[in-house]
């Protein structure tokens, strides 16, 4: 019965332009969708609802029939689910056997990256409001979704906690953290620095403020005498790094000034 909906939502595509009836339709086949998943796997009902929009993602992509996957109610239901996932206690515990290749992580990944795609692939008609909410968003959900993964290695192969109030007095989850976040911060900060994306630039360097807060509030006075020696060191050798490979790229002004006249 489930199926059959699902299929109905999805060939009911409504003939007029209007956005709210779009909308609605776009939500209502999502949801029907991740019902479907529910159905088949019922024993991780959270990671299941994500089986049937992937697999009809890749098709569509493939088929090149995105216009789904480029609405607006796509976009705020997946970061939801991401969410939703991330500190999912039983999703985290069930069925888990390495790292990255279990249900959780790998849905949870291949979820982001197809939304951050797909998001940096659409066109935003001149809206850069609309176009870095949902872009800085997206990269801060796909923060949250790779710390999770460090956070459920690390609690199946050390007994360290899951996401509640005692994560933040661990010392081994708060070095795990510090250096995922200064990494991904690099990341950022040397791609963007690269391709001259400024706004992306800025968000790593959000990331490492956070970093340094971080180390300033919980790590120094909260970690083990190692673990806090360790944090310092590779953050602050990251940060040296990222001072010395990924300069701010220069504003959209001073790029068209500094191009040759003929």
């Amino acid at each position: 019965a489930t199926i059959i909906l699902s299929a109905l939502f999805i060939m009911a595509q409504p003939q007029s332009d209007e956005s709210g009836y779009l909308n609605v339709w776009v939500g209502l086949s999502w949801l029907a969708l991740a019902v479907v998943g529910l159905a088949i796997f019922p024993k991780m009902p959270v990671v299941a609802l994500a089986f049937i929009p992937v697999v009809y993602s890749l098709w569509t992509y493939k088929a090149h029939k995105t216009t789904l996957l480029h609405q607006i109610p796509v976009w705020c239901l997946s970061l939801i689910w991401l969410l939703v996932v991330s500190v999912d206690r039983h999703s985290a515990e069930y069925l888990y056997f390495v790292p990255l290749f279990n249900l959780t992580d790998f849905l949870s990944i291949v979820v982001f990256a197809g939304l951050l795609f797909i998001i940096y692939q659409h066109a935003f008609d001149q809206d850069k409001s609309q176009e870095w909410t949902f872009k800085i968003t997206t990269i801060l959900a796909g923060l949250l979704v790779f710390s999770s993964v460090v956070v459920r290695g690390l609690h199946h192969y050390w007994g360290t906690p899951l996401w509640s109030l005692a994560i933040w007095t661990n010392g081994e989850v708060q070095l795990s953290l510090t250096l995922l976040w200064v990494i991904l911060a690099f990341v950022l900060t040397t791609f963007s620095s690269r391709k001259m994306i400024r706004q992306l630039w800025f968000v790593g360097a959000a990331l490492l403020g956070i970093v340094v807060l971080k180390l300033i509030l919980l790590d120094l006075s909260q970690s083990a005498t190692l673990t806090r020696v360790i944090s310092f060191i590779g953050a602050g050798g990251v940060m040296l790094i990222i001072a010395y490979l990924a300069p701010l790229p220069p504003s959209s002004t001073v790029q068209k000034n500094q191009e040759p006249k003929l």
